[in-house]
């Protein structure tokens, strides 16, 4: 007889291998399961670290983003400001050359400027030289004209003391010479009856008489109708320029006279204009209690004194002289500077 454990074993069988089959699956799934569990833990870590690696990558990003943002509106600020610089460097660049090129041209026209100051600075001295030059020719052309005044002096006064003698003679024969004495006595008869006479025939005759008488008396005595007298200088002033010597301790008084006039007469000797100046003005300064000199300087005649306040005092003032009825007045000045200058310039005193 069967027992219930054999009737449960043949009925179970079927079951029970059905059991292990599915005991064994089941192990088998909850092995991979597992697995499946382990790897899907592995993959959760692994993209939990993806995400944490994501996010972090995510926020460099965006910070990195915002880096280059705030990079890009600094970049574009550079970019403004070379632009800037650019076209400021492009009008600084301009200014340059065209400081350049003024100054290129300030340079030639101040080169331009210099050889007109050193052209101009010679021509102003070569003028100066030449107004020296002419200041000296003109003071010797007055000095000269003063001699020429001088010697027509001397010759009237040559012609003066001539008819003043020779009027001197006709008055001694006059008195000593009974024929000369009556023709003068029938010469004075005549010119007071010839202003008597009233008719003109007689009148005539007195007239014919009266120049006979005169023209026999003047081919005999030339000077017998002269009268005595005086004559004065041209402007009746002569003027005679002084300046102390280099010096200091001489004034020199200029005369009308050359060192060529001076000792050149016929015998040698000064001409009479000459001596006839030289004595005018020494008359004054020794009536003055000076003790002049005659000097020559060079082409100059002078007369020197000592340079004292007497001196200045008399140089001051003008004086008056005669000789041979000759009167001179004599007006002593200073040397205009100008002239003194020039004098010195042209070396004319030493």
């Amino acid at each position: 007889m069967h027992s219930l454990n054999d009737l449960l074993l043949v009925k179970a069988k079927g079951s029970r291998d059905a059991l292990q089959v599915a005991l064994a699956r089941l192990q088998e799934l909850g092995r991979i399961r597992q697995e499946r569990l382990n790897s899907q833990a592995s993959i959760s870590r692994e993209l939990d670290s993806y995400r944490a690696t994501d996010e972090s990558e995510r926020t460099e990003l965006a910070a990195i983003s915002s880096q280059i943002d705030n990079h890009k509106a600094e970049l574009q600020k550079l970019e403004a400001r070379r632009t800037q610089l650019q076209e400021s460097q492009a009008v600084a660049s301009e200014r340059f050359q065209h400081a350049r090129r003024m100054r290129k041209e300030a340079d030639e026209t101040l080169q331009l400027i210099e050889r007109d100051v050193r052209d101009n600075t010679a021509t102003k001295v070569a003028v100066e030289e030449q107004i020296a030059r002419d200041t000296v020719d003109a003071f010797h052309e007055f000095l000269r004209l003063s001699h020429d005044a001088c010697d027509v002096l001397t010759k009237e006064a040559h012609r003066l003391r001539a008819a003043s003698e020779q009027l001197q003679a006709f008055e001694v024969a006059r008195h000593t010479d009974m024929a000369v004495g009556s023709l003068w006595e029938e010469y004075e008869e005549c010119s007071r009856l010839l202003q008597a006479a009233a008719v003109p025939a007689v009148q005539a005759m007195l007239k014919d008489r009266r120049d006979a008488i005169r023209s026999g008396l003047l081919q005999q005595f030339p000077g017998a109708f002269a009268e005595p007298s005086r004559v004065a200088a041209p402007d009746n002033v002569m003027q005679i320029y002084w300046m102390r010597d280099p010096t200091g301790r001489r004034v020199l008084m200029f005369l009308p006279i050359s060192p060529e006039l001076w000792g050149l007469g016929p015998d040698g000797e000064p001409s009479e204009a000459a001596v006839f100046v030289v004595w005018a003005v020494t008359d004054i300064l020794v009536a003055a209690g000076h003790k002049p000199e005659l000097r020559r300087l060079g082409k100059w005649t002078a007369l020197s004194v000592d340079a004292t306040d007497e001196a200045a005092s008399t140089l001051e003032q003008t004086g008056r002289t005669y000789r041979d009825q000759v009167e001179l007045n004599l007006q002593f000045s200073q040397l205009p500077d100008a002239v003194s200058a020039a004098l010195g310039k042209c070396h004319e005193i030493q």
